[in-house]
């Protein structure tokens, strides 16, 4: 990824990269709110942009803004934003696991995120003290979040997306397509002979986390959804019943 030039923000809650800069373009992949990504070009409706991941592609000019650093990521699977600091007060936008906000004032149970509204503040935890330290542990909140090809918000997910959010999360910058991803992890052969927790689990056209060294968590067929399985049932159900191949076990660089 480019670190030279212009940077911006997603400033809303879920933002499409479109592979051409037109009403209608499919989506390859998304940003979340507090994203920041290159500039590449600005063409006036949309800006040319790459992602942390690597994604190029073309983002609506009016969903980009300042960059600010957040002091804050949300940390539950969907957080409400509210118009004022009260439960029973209108939502007015949803935020996905992931996140990254800054909070400039707390009231009662709330945190302000300027320009946006009221979010609880149990929803969120700092950028410098995240209550959880594995990705296995965020993939598990975003448990039966609905298969979507080019997502990576808990709206809607895809398999390499669902890898790439969790460790995005961690600060972990990691490829968008799982083709890059196993590319960029290590085979685990070389230095022990069985997977553990937090390794990736690699077929052709798939890829899941490890929850241990039997258990896999991914986004794929039959469900549809974010999953939890046995090893042994992905073997059989990609491999044997699907003819895929099976490309090993793989860790992510930290």
């Amino acid at each position: 990824m480019s670190d030279d030039g212009q940077r911006l923000t997603c400033r809303v809650p879920l933002s499409g990269i479109f592979r051409s800069p037109k009403p209608g373009a499919k989506f390859t992949s998304q940003l979340i709110f507090g994203e920041d990504v290159a500039i590449l070009s600005d063409g006036g409706a949309y800006y040319q942009v790459e992602s942390k991941s690597g994604v190029v592609g073309y983002v609506e000019h009016d969903h980009l803004g300042q960059v600010d650093t957040p002091s804050h990521i949300v940390c539950v699977p969907r957080a409400y934003v509210y118009v004022s600091p009260n439960s029973l007060a209108k939502a007015v936008d949803i935020l996905s696991l992931g996140s990254r906000v800054l909070t400039d004032e707390q009231r009662g149970d709330f945190a302000h995120i300027d320009g946006v509204g009221w979010i609880y503040q149990a929803h969120l935890c700092t950028m410098n003290d995240r209550f959880r330290s594995d990705p296995v542990s965020y993939a598990e909140l975003l448990l039966n979040t609905p298969y979507l090809f080019g997502g990576r918000s808990a709206f809607g997910i895809d398999c390499s997306g669902f890898i790439e959010l969790c460790f995005a999360i961690l600060d972990i910058a990691f490829p968008r397509d799982r083709g890059s991803q196993f590319e960029a992890s290590l085979p685990i052969e070389k230095t022990r002979a069985e997977p553990k927790r937090g390794d990736l689990v690699f077929f052709s056209h798939h890829v899941g986390l490890m929850c241990d060294k039997a258990t896999i968590i991914h986004c794929g067929s039959p469900d549809r959804r974010v999953t939890i399985q046995r090893l042994d049932w992905a073997m059989k159900r990609y491999v044997k019943e699907r003819g895929r191949s099976f490309l090993g076990f793989r860790s992510v660089p930290k």
